[in-house]
């Protein structure tokens, strides 16, 4: 997991892609993957267990749609709240 303070959805998927990039050149690390799953305050959640919820909905999602990617939460508040949220 990597905490983003203060940072954008536009800026996360950023820091996200070059991390991956930055994964890709090293041949020590030939065969390794990364699959991701973005989510922001306020977009993807209200606050920090939605939040890591939210992320890890959309990193499986990653994992599911063929690995080495990133996936950016679907997941809105009022969806959160709806569904009995995660008790924050």
């Amino acid at each position: 997991a990597i905490i983003l303070p203060r940072c954008d959805q536009h800026d996360a998927i950023r820091v996200v892609e070059r991390i991956s990039s930055a994964m890709k050149a090293p041949r020590e690390l030939d065969g390794v993957t990364l699959s991701s799953g973005v989510a922001t305050i306020p977009f993807n959640a209200d606050a920090g267990l939605a939040l890591v919820a939210a992320a890890d909905e959309a990193l499986y999602e990653s994992k599911r749609t063929g690995r080495n990617r990133y996936s950016v939460s679907a997941r809105r508040p009022e969806t959160t709240r709806a569904l009995g949220g995660c008790g924050v």
